[in-house]
C-alpha cells in the first residue's frame, strides 16, 4: 500500500466523536456508505434547519460540507436579494452565462468553458459582476429573450452578446445549415440576418435561398427579390377544383406564355375563366386567390382547346363559359 493510501486509512479509522458540530451540522451516528464509497466512512448528521444527511467524514473534517445544502441557498438567493432581482430574468441569465463557463460540474460546459470560451473581468468581478452586466445588456433586454454570443466562436463581452429568441440562437449554432460556400448571414439594403431568418420574412423557402446563391450564383438582392414560381394553380367552379391540366388539352407552356404576354399562369387562368370562379395559386406553402389586376391583350394567342370533362362539368353546374 502507498504512503498516501496508508495515510488515507489512518485518517479514516480515527472516528469522529458523536455531537461534533461542522458548520451548521452536528454528527448523530455513523452511517453505512454506499458500494461505490466504501473505502470512506460516512456520519448521519441533523442540520439546523431540521434537515438530516450524510455526508463522508473527509468532507467534513476539511470544511466542505457545513450544512445540508441550505446555507448554499441562502448564500444564492442573499446575492440575488442585494440587487433586488430575485426571479429576474436578466439576473437568471448571467448567473447560467457564468456558471457553464466556469463550472466544470455543469452539464453544457464542454460546450462552453471547456472549448475555451470565457466572460469578461467586468462581468466575472465578484461583487460588481451582475451590476457590470446590467448596465451592458440590461437596457437592450425584453422578454422572452436570452444572451447570445454574436460570434460562437467569442467570449461573453458587451461587442459580441445580444438578447435574441431560442429559434435566433439556434440559427446560430457553431454548426453551417446551409449550402456549402454560402454564409449563414446576409445583408441586403443596410440589414443584417440569418438566411433562414430572411426566409422567414420574405416568405421563401431557406432552400431556394441558399441554392439561388450557392447554385446558381445569384446575386443576393436577386436571390431575395426575384419572386418564387408559383406550384400549383387552381380553378374554383362552385366548389368543384380544377387543376390546369384539368382544363386544358393541351397545357400551355407557361413560361412561354408569361414572356409573350408578360402573365403569370394564374392572371391568365383568371383572365380567361375568372368570371366562371375563383383562381387560387400554392405559394411558399400558402394557398392565395387571385384576382386580376393585369389588364393585358390576348393578340393573336389562341385559348387553348378544352378537356371534355371539364365543359361537362360546367354544362353540369349551369355555368357558361
Amino acid at each position: 500500500m502507498g504512503k498516501h493510501k496508508q495515510w488515507r486509512a489512518r485518517q479514516e479509522r480515527e472516528p469522529i466523536a458523536i455531537g461534533t458540530r461542522f458548520g451548521r451540522l452536528v454528527t448523530t451516528s455513523e452511517s453505512t456508505p454506499t458500494s461505490e464509497e466504501y473505502w470512506y466512512r460516512h456520519y448521519q448528521c441533523l442540520c439546523d434547519c431540521g434537515n438530516v444527511t450524510s455526508p463522508r467524514k473527509d468532507s467534513l473534517t476539511r470544511g466542505d460540507t457545513i450544512s445540508c445544502g441550505c446555507y448554499a441557498k441562502e448564500v444564492a438567493g442573499a446575492k440575488l436579494r442585494t440587487h433586488g432581482l430575485s426571479g429576474n430574468p436578466v439576473a437568471s441569465s448571467f448567473y447560467s452565462m457564468r456558471n457553464r463557463c466556469t463550472n466544470e460540474s455543469n452539464s453544457d460546459y464542454h460546450h462552453y468553458g471547456g472549448r475555451g470560451i470565457s466572460v469578461c473581468s467586468d462581468w466575472l468581478d465578484p461583487d460588481e459582476g451582475l451590476a457590470n452586466f446590467i448596465r451592458d445588456m440590461g437596457p437592450t433586454h425584453k422578454e422572452g429573450l436570452e444572451i447570445e454570443r454574436i460570434n460562437n466562436d467569442g467570449n461573453y463581452e458587451p461587442s459580441n452578446c445580444r438578447w435574441a429568441t431560442r429559434r435566433e440562437q439556434v440559427l446560430n449554432r457553431r454548426f453551417d445549415t446551409v449550402t456549402i460556400g454560402v454564409p449563414n448571414y446576409l445583408e441586403f439594403e443596410g440589414k443584417t440576418m440569418h438566411l433562414a431568418a430572411w426566409a422567414d420574412e420574405l416568405g421563401i423557402n431557406s432552400m431556394i435561398i441558399s441554392d439561388r446563391i450557392g447554385k446558381l450564383g445569384w446575386s443576393i438582392e436577386r436571390a431575395l427579390t426575384e419572386p418564387v414560381k408559383v406550384r400549383k394553380v387552381v380553378l374554383d367552379v362552385n366548389s368543384v377544383q380544377f387543376e390546369v391540366k384539368d382544363i386544358f388539352k393541351h397545357p400551355p407552356n407557361f413560361a412561354a406564355l408569361y414572356k409573350k404576354l408578360g402573365v403569370s399562369s394564374f392572371e391568365f387562368l383568371d383572365s380567361v375563366f375568372g368570371h366562371v370562379g375563383t383562381v387560387s395559386y400554392y405559394l411558399n406553402k400558402t394557398w392565395y386567390n387571385h384576382k386580376n389586376t393585369n389588364d393585358f391583350k390576348m393578340g393573336d394567342y389562341k385559348i387553348p382547346l378544352l378537356t371534355k370533362n371539364f365543359t361537362d362539368t360546367l354544362i353540369r353546374l349551369g355555368v357558361q363559359y
